[in-house]
């Protein structure tokens, strides 16, 4: 998967990029996106949702996906 990685990444004149730094900026884009946390959490795969929320700072409207929270059926 790296190797594939890196070759794509080199194609498109990448220089930087890890799968976890592409996996970190799709989560980042989903929240950015609006999609509620615990749709993201299913998406991606995580066991908690809290580990899908460690993205969520990032997001340039960080009150409108706090105000998503009491939503989770946790």
């Amino acid at each position: 998967m790296s190797r594939a990685l890196h070759r794509a990444r080199t194609a498109a004149g990448v220089e930087h990029g890890s799968l976890t730094t592409f996996r970190s900026t799709v989560a980042t884009q989903l929240a950015e996106a609006g999609l509620h946390p615990s749709k993201s959490q299913a998406f991606l795969g995580h066991a908690h949702v809290t580990t899908t929320m460690i993205y969520y700072p990032a997001v340039d409207r960080v009150d409108e996906v706090a105000d998503l929270l009491p939503d989770l059926d946790v």
